[in-house]
């Protein structure tokens, strides 16, 4: 559902593509955002902030970019 509306306040899917995940929940709910990358924490601490945000009862999402997968377009 949001998907779908990010792209309705893009003006189409395809100009909604490529976005940043926090910009549009941040955009669509109003709420503060914490962005995490998980090549710059270790593991024990990227645990420790999902497991916090999960017993918060957080929105949380994840995302994916090209350097996650290279070779892939």
């Amino acid at each position: 559902m949001l998907e779908k509306a990010w792209a309705k306040a893009c003006g189409s899917y395809a100009r909604s593509i490529g976005g940043v995940t926090a910009e549009s929940l941040k955009c669509l709910t109003g709420a503060p955002v914490y962005t995490l990358n998980h090549n710059q924490v270790d593991i024990q601490a990227l645990w420790e902030h999902i497991y916090h945000a999960d017993q918060n009862k957080y929105v949380m999402a994840c995302a994916i970019g090209e350097e996650d997968h290279p070779g892939e377009h």
